[in-house]
């Protein structure tokens, strides 16, 4: 995979640098690693790709499509990484360990899906249990890595994730698509926790590896956080709507209108800073823009090399207004780079949608990858100028 595509710690690896796993065992001296928000967003980052390819797995199975060996394969390899993240930390034995650990999540996952899928309640409660036992079982481990990780609010946080992800599960089975939707949300949400409390914990247990400043300013830094949250689900319900869409299947609509709740999102996180009259402004772009990427998998579904041709030119044509008016609310937003940005966002879920059409799984598997590294980068852009437009912070008492 493009190097674009791994994580900050998997690079950290790559590149050789010492790790405490190493220095416990009298290999090497440690080193700084990474910086507090680096590890978070890392860990953020991994968590929420595993609530994003549990749900292709869901979707692709319930479906019968014929990307679930890939989706699978490809939320087995999210273990690897989550593993690998640790590894520089706690070593490779316990890496090795947290490894197996997730890799029964999926198997587990995947019985949830079997059993519910056939109707088989008996079956159901026999495969929950036993998924429960696996994030006990991750949520002990865990605690025992580090004295920063409660056992208990760790479990508490684990079985939080499984009963969205069960929900979500039976309403995709049962066809209750809003049900579906909210359940996901719910599974996206429950990861943050997680993956904030792993980070917090590890920075406390080696702060000698981890720096503690990246930012100016806490406000900062929250918003480079949040706008990626934002940004994360838009691309995420691109690839749900893909999938949806140009399999026909019944939920399209509502994955559809998540989409554009996404991207409503994204037009409100500016409407306190640059009024309502600009955030209506990025909203319509942003609708229109859904309604491109409708008629682009139409035409592409169909065969039509015309209108794909023709679906492409008005997205590049939309994309291009929404750099001109973003260039025009804050000069810290360079129009050309922001042109060249979104055009590339386009260029990656072009190739995203065609790799499925043609059953190109590895090439749509990677396809997706890029496109969210490429727009993190994209919302690092907008973080960086709205922040230079924030209200000073009111004085304290």
């Amino acid at each position: 995979m493009d190097v674009r595509a791994v994580s900050p710690v998997a690079l950290l690896l790559a590149v050789g640098l010492n790790c405490a796993g190493c220095a416990a065992a009298g290999e090497t001296t440690p080193v700084v690693l990474t910086t507090e928000y680096a590890l978070r967003d890392d860990m953020r980052q991994l968590w929420a790709a595993q609530a994003t390819w549990s749900r292709v797995v869901i979707v692709s199975t319930v479906a019968g499509l014929e990307d679930t060996p890939a989706a699978t394969d490809r939320l087995l390899r999210n273990g690897s990484e989550i593993a690998d993240a640790f590894r520089p930390f706690y070593g490779g034995p316990a890496a090795y360990r947290l490894h197996a650990l997730l890799n029964d999540h999926v198997t587990g996952l995947r019985e949830v899906i079997a059993s519910t899928m056939a109707a088989d309640n008996a079956g159901l409660e026999a495969a929950r249990t036993l998924w429960y036992a696996n994030a006990d079982e991750l949520a002990r481990f865990l605690a025992d890595l580090n004295p920063n990780w409660g056992y208990y609010e760790l479990w508490r946080m684990f079985r939080t994730n499984l009963d969205a992800t069960v929900s979500e599960t039976m309403a995709r089975v049962g066809g209750h698509w809003d049900v579906d939707v909210t359940a996901h949300d719910a599974v996206v949400s429950s990861t943050r926790p997680i993956a904030d409390g792993l980070a917090d914990g590890i920075t406390m247990q080696f702060p000698e590896l981890v720096t503690d400043r990246t930012f100016t300013s806490v406000r900062e830094r929250d918003l480079h956080v949040s706008m990626r949250v934002l940004f994360e689900a838009q691309v995420s319900w691109t690839r749900f709507y893909l999938i949806d869409a140009l399999a026909g299947l019944p939920s399209t609509p509502e994955t559809t209108a998540r989409l554009v709740r996404s991207g409503d999102d994204l037009a409100d996180a500016i409407r306190q800073i640059y009024g309502a009259t600009a955030a209506d402004r990025l909203t319509t772009l942003l609708d229109r823009e859904v309604e491109i990427l409708g008629d682009f998998v139409s035409a592409l579904a169909e065969g039509d090399r015309q209108a794909v041709a023709g679906a492409i030119g008005a997205w590049y044509r939309n994309a291009t207004e929404i750099a001109a008016f973003l260039a025009s609310l804050n000069p810290v937003w360079s129009f050309v780079a922001l042109e060249t940005q979104l055009h590339e966002q386009i260029n990656l879920t072009s190739d995203e949608a065609t790799a499925r059409v043609r059953a190109e799984w590895e090439s749509d598997v990677v396809a997706y990858d890029l496109a969210v590294v490429h727009i993190l980068n994209l919302s690092d852009v907008i973080a960086s100028g709205i922040a230079q437009d924030l209200p000073p912070p009111a004085p304290q008492q």
